[in-house]
This record gives C-alpha cells, sequence and structure tokens, in this order.
C-alpha cells in the first residue's frame, strides 16, 4: 500500500513500535540534538522538541 508523504513519519513510527519493544523514534530526515526532550506528536509519530537539556535554560 503506498504511503503519502505527509504519512511517512506516522507510518515509520508504526512500524518501529510493532517491531521493538523499545525505541528513540524520530523522522529520519531530521536528527534531533544530544539532549533534545519533548514530546511524540499522536498524528505524526515525530518528536515535537520542547528543549535541550543541554540549554542554560534548562
Amino acid at each position: 500500500m503506498p504511503v503519502r508523504p505527509e504519512d511517512a513519519p506516522r507510518r515509520y513510527a508504526d512500524i518501529c513500535n510493532r517491531n521493538f519493544t523499545r525505541c528513540g523514534v524520530w523522522d529520519p530526515t531530521k536528527s534531533p540534538k544530544i539532549g533534545s526532550y519533548g514530546f511524540i506528536n499522536p498524528h505524526t509519530g515525530a518528536l515535537d522538541v520542547e528543549g535541550n537539556v543541554y540549554d542554560p535554560e534548562f
């Protein structure tokens, strides 16, 4: 079944969650910086970065 480009991140997250018990999932075209934290967007399956533990504000 073809996947629309806008649905690809959600599909990628679904495949990872189905095949692995635990894993970090992010859009392979957008690498988060080490120390990034946030929430998984339930609509896209992508990490919505809220901040970084290495930022002075943290």
